[in-house]
């Protein structure tokens, strides 16, 4: 088994995945996917569905070889393969082991998979806050410590429904 990191078109990806499986049927395709729950302004919930990486793919060969890879360079809505994966394997297995054990029953990263990055900014995505940036000054087992502007306080991570920002 082998992994590799392909970098594709966005708006090509149908092709890029359709052209993969016709030219190599024992291939595993994996893009990790998290679900965004929106208010409208009709207080309806939306649902967004988006890749973790927007333009990133991996593939798993089977049967691996160099013709393989020549051979897969030519799909339509491929940028390029990353290079380095033959080296980077354990690497790559274990981060899509780590994303695997975020996913949810529909195979969805949970939320939990972006709380527990290291970041110190914080945005409200839903409530009366909602697109308001804070720091976190502290993270607890279930509790952030934040600050915004020069107001600061303690809220429990379990009923606040905020994103990571960089």
């Amino acid at each position: 088994l082998m992994w590799i990191v392909a970098k594709i078109n966005k708006n090509q990806q149908n092709f890029f995945i359709e052209e993969v499986l016709k030219k190599k049927k024992d291939i595993e395709i994996y893009q990790p996917k998290y679900k965004l729950e929106d208010l409208n302004n009709r207080k309806k919930i939306k649902i967004i569905k988006k890749p973790l990486f927007n333009d990133y793919l991996f593939l798993n060969l089977k049967n691996f070889n160099n013709e393989t890879i020549y051979q897969l360079n030519f799909c339509k809505g491929l940028k390029y393969f990353l290079k380095g994966f033959e080296s980077s394997q354990l690497n790559i297995k274990k981060f899509i082991d780590y994303c695997k054990s975020f996913e949810d029953g529909n195979n969805f990263i949970k939320s939990s998979f972006f709380k527990n990055l290291v970041t110190n900014k914080g945005k409200f995505i839903a409530g009366p806050f909602k697109g308001i940036i804070f720091d976190i000054i502290k993270k607890n087992k279930n509790y952030l410590d934040i600050r915004i502007g020069n107001f600061k306080t303690s809220l429990n991570e379990r009923k606040i429904l905020y994103d990571t920002v960089n």
